[in-house]
């Protein structure tokens, strides 16, 4: 996950605003000077197809559609093994970012099949740790 990565470790984070009711602002991360937001998850969520499906999902994508010019979604955790029905629900386009040494083609090959039926315009591949 993105905020692991950038050593963030929220006291509440997306998943507890959608589940427990949280206020989104004391979820959100803001990066000084860098004119960023971040909205990470606390915990890995165990259900994330009714996460993604539920009335309070679908409010908070609202909201953050409204207030930000840009959101991004980082779903590698969130979204795997998701089917291409609620993918489409949650996003407008998609690139995927894969590091070569650890997926493999036959995995790329069927995230694109899964953003294909779903609707989900594919607008990139990008590489990490190159």
């Amino acid at each position: 996950m993105l905020a692991r990565q950038l050593g963030l470790r929220p006291e509440v984070g997306l998943d507890d605003v959608i589940e427990n009711g949280h206020a989104l602002a004391d979820a959100i991360f803001d990066a000084p000077d860098d004119h960023l937001s971040l909205l990470p998850l606390r915990a890995p969520v165990g259900r994330p197809r009714e996460l993604l499906a539920s009335p309070a999902w679908s409010v908070v994508m609202a909201r953050l559609r409204r207030e930000f010019d840009l959101v991004l979604l980082d779903g590698s955790p969130l979204f795997a093994g998701l089917s291409a029905a609620v993918l489409h629900r949650s996003v407008d386009a998609a690139i995927l970012v894969h590091n070569r040494s650890l997926t493999g083609q036959r995995a790329l090959l069927r995230a694109r099949e899964v953003l294909d039926a779903g609707g989900v315009p594919l607008l990139g591949l990008a590489e990490t740790f190159v």
